[in-house]
């Protein structure tokens, strides 16, 4: 796959901005992840559970779709409603027998999305810097994964694999530490 099918796009809310903001994603990915945005992680970050400083990735694979990797960190647009910022990338073959072959890319997105919401960053420049942030070619997996499968970790904790239906499960377990820490 060329490169520039690698490109990530991004969804979600930026403080520059009034309202929902998107960019390079398929419309069945972002209606899939909005749905599953507002049932699980806009809980977290009401229950102030999901610290600022902290980017949740993921891995996603949906049957007959393919793999798409991400990042996303919490942030709210212009008047404070929160919902996360996520960018994602299309990831070939990539499984989380793989996935640690891109920690440096993980870390530079998660980056990229902190910095835009951080400093009042606008959808142009973070389509601009995501541009530059191909996700990079990995080993194809061998794990043997077919069908509907969510893997989610920060970069302090592995990969926790979870329902992508029902997640909750996993990012309390990701998130317990942060909040009984709290």
């Amino acid at each position: 796959m060329p490169a520039e099918h690698l490109t990530p796009g991004f969804f979600g809310k930026i403080p520059a901005t009034g309202d929902f903001v998107a960019r390079r994603l398929p419309r069945d990915f972002v209606r899939m992840w909005d749905r599953l945005a507002a049932r699980h992680l806009v809980r977290l970050l009401e229950l102030e559970l999901w610290p600022t400083d902290r980017g949740l990735r993921f891995l996603l694979n949906i049957a007959g779709r393919g793999t798409v990797a991400g990042v996303a960190v919490p942030s709210s647009d212009r008047v404070g409603r929160r919902f996360p910022l996520t960018a994602s990338a299309p990831c070939p073959g990539a499984g989380p027998d793989t996935i640690a072959d891109a920690s440096e890319w993980f870390g530079q997105v998660e980056e990229t999305l902190a910095t835009v919401r951080d400093d009042g960053g606008n959808a142009d420049r973070l389509a601009e810097t995501l541009a530059g942030l191909p996700f990079p070619r990995l080993p194809r997996s061998t794990d043997g994964t077919h069908g509907k499968a969510l893997w989610l970790w920060t970069r302090n904790t592995p990969p926790v694999e979870a329902d992508p239906e029902a997640p909750q499960g996993a990012l309390d377990r990701l998130f317990a530490p942060v909040s009984e820490a709290g």
